[in-house]
């Protein structure tokens, strides 16, 4: 696609959109998608905020019970860092809410 910028500085520019760049090495794979996020938002399936997104996932297939949700996140937040956990916490809360409207 070309002119996605909608600027006339990037016309005839080409931007991949069906196939984004991966976030750890930067190339193209050929299993990459644009996938749409519950809080609205379009990534990549090799970006930082769809891994994020299939780890809250996985916290909430995995652990039950909000309790050992709260224990995970507060494993999460000494090992990784508070900006890990705060990551991880607004994007549990992101599918939670999304569940809770439909």
């Amino acid at each position: 696609m070309q002119g996605l910028c909608g600027k006339e500085d990037c016309k005839g520019v080409e931007v991949n959109v069906l196939r984004p760049a991966c976030f750890a090495c930067g190339k193209v794979h050929g299993s990459s998608r644009l996938v749409r996020l519950p809080n609205g938002r379009t990534v990549g399936t090799y970006s930082d905020e769809y891994r994020v997104y299939c780890e809250a996932k996985w916290v909430f297939r995995k652990f039950r019970t909000k309790r050992t949700r709260q224990l995970y996140l507060a494993e999460v937040a000494n090992v990784r860092g508070k900006a890990s956990y705060e990551r991880l916490w607004y994007a549990m809360l992101d599918i939670w809410k999304a569940k809770k409207d439909k």
